[in-house]
This record gives structure tokens, sequence and C-alpha cells, in this order.
């Protein structure tokens, strides 16, 4: 799927579309109508190579009010482009869940030995780990309590097996004793109430972004 992250540094794919070899871009790019960053790409891509581009962070104020975001190819190796008709592109922002500064990460383990194969992170929008644990305890129920000020935020949920949290039904005709029982993954306020079940079926890694606060 198309994963681009919220609040942090956008991800943009380039490709050389032309005869000659591309050695650098001007890439501004933000908000519609807010204030544009500029970057300046360098590197070797031959005639239809394509790469994917992190743009360092933009400022995202304003995102209530204009959800469009746009990069736009400035400059091609240092000159105008003979063919600029497609070095402009747009798309529509989705906001990031918004969480209160106290919640809850509730975790329901696997078992059958899985539960050490699953691991977690909460890190703030440079990357910076805030939250962690490496792995978990079969069947156990973990409530693990997140306080953070205001920002942008990442959970990454992580399998080493990369089978998710999901129940092993494809033992269901060979072993269906190994079969054992989906994991759970919710998002809860302080009290336990429910705020977002998020899915236990994700293969490696499962990522969230979020933000304690709201957009400005």
């Amino acid at each position: 799927s198309r994963i681009n992250p919220i609040c942090k540094e956008p991800h943009i794919i380039i490709q050389n579309t032309g005869k000659n070899m591309l050695k650098s871009l001007r890439i501004e790019y933000g908000l519609s109508n807010g204030v544009k960053s500029v970057y300046e790409w360098h590197g070797d891509l031959d005639f239809l190579e394509k790469e994917e581009v992190i743009l360092p962070l933009m400022n995202w104020n304003g995102l209530n009010n204009d959800r469009t975001f746009m990069a736009e190819i400035t400059s091609v190796n240092g000159t105008k482009d003979e063919h600029p008709v497609d070095n402009k592109l747009t798309s529509t922002v989705k906001m990031p869940l918004v969480l209160p500064k106290i919640f809850v990460l509730f975790i329901e383990a696997n078992g059958l030995g899985r539960a050490r194969e699953n691991a977690y992170t909460i890190s703030d929008i440079k990357g910076h780990v805030i939250y962690e644990r490496d792995e978990f305890e079969d069947d156990a129920i973990y409530q693990d309590v997140i306080e953070l000020p205001d920002g942008c935020y990442e959970l990454r949920i992580s399998d080493k097996k990369e089978d998710g949290m999901i129940r092993q039904w494809w033992f269901r005709g060979s072993q269906p004793e190994l079969i054992g029982r989906n994991g759970r993954i919710a998002l809860m306020d302080k009290d336990l109430n429910l705020i977002k079940e998020m899915k236990y079926d994700f293969a490696d890694e499962l990522s969230l972004q979020f933000r304690i606060g709201e957009m400005k």
C-alpha cells in the first residue's frame, strides 16, 4: 500500500523521462497555500529510472484549513526543464489521529511462544524513541500508560516472524492445536474507554502516525 507519514517528512517518487542523465533537482513543496520548503536533490538517474525521495520536515501549520500537499520540480540539472508539464503533483492530506496527552496502549499478546516475536516503539517527529517494549510474554495483557507533550508521533509494532498477531489459521488442517487465538492492539483513554482498535493481521510491521494536541 502507499504510505506517506502525516506531519512528518513527505515522501515523493521522482523519475527521469528525459534523454540526459538526471543529476540534480530543485524541489519546492508544502501545503498549497502555506509556506513552501525547498530541497536540492543530487544523484544519478538514467532514462526511466526512479527513486524515492524523503523530503526534509516541512511546515504543517494551516492543515486545518488547507488539506492539499504539493511538490514541484522547479529546475533540472541547474536549468529550466524543457518539458515542465509533469513536474508538479498534489495530494490530499488526511488529518492525523489526535490522542489525549495521557492514553493507554492496550496489547493482548498471542500464546504458543509467539509473544516474544513482537515489540513496539513510540517515536517523536525526529525519530527519537520515547517509549518501547522489546518483547511480550505469552497470553499476557499489557496496559502501558503513555504520556506525551503536544506534537506528532509514530507508533510502530513489529513482528520478527512476519505473521503479525493473527491466529495461525493455516494450521487448521494439519495441526489445529497450533492455531491459537488473535492478539489485540487498541488505543484507549486513561479510563480504558476505546479510542481506536488496530488490526492484528499486519505481517511484519504496523505503523500509525498520530498527534497530541490539535493541528494549528
